[in-house]
């Protein structure tokens, strides 16, 4: 997760409105957050329903409680493939109003002996409620 602070940091340079900092800013602290590998740590980046789409299939979240089995499960498997941290590349970022924006990037999982496991596609849809940005809609497609 480091290069993904360090891609955003120089990406958020680069953006002057105060949303798409702010969305900048949120996203590094729920890749911070995620990489400790507990879900009560991410709830709070996600919106309610939530939506996920992934190579199984789209799945909507209704509550904490199925956000939270979901992502314990993620997480789970991250962690028995040793899910060390992400390379990113092709970053975007879109405010569609002021409390909509969409995040999209390529990533690679890498595992702790730093072999990778992973190829994906990221998109994330981020809802302005509350004060805060929480992610609406998820999407991880192998590519």
């Amino acid at each position: 997760m480091a290069f993904l602070k360090q891609l955003i940091q120089k990406v958020a340079l680069l953006f002057l409105s105060k949303e798409k900092k702010e969305v900048i800013k949120t996203l590094q602290d729920y890749a911070d957050a995620f990489m400790t590998f507990k879900s009560e740590n991410v709830l709070g980046y996600l919106d309610r329903p939530l939506t996920f789409l992934s190579d199984d299939g789209p799945h909507i979240y209704s509550n904490d409680e199925e956000i939270t089995v979901f992502l314990q499960g993620y997480m789970d498997e991250l962690q028995s493939k040793e899910y060390a941290r992400d390379d990113l590349s092709h970053f975007h970022l879109k405010t569609l109003t002021p409390t909509v924006a969409v995040t999209s990037f390529s990533l690679v999982r890498y595992n702790k002996d730093n072999q990778p496991f992973n190829n994906m596609g990221a998109m994330y849809t981020w809802r302005k409620t509350g004060g805060s940005w929480r992610c609406i809609i998820g999407v991880l497609l192998s590519h």
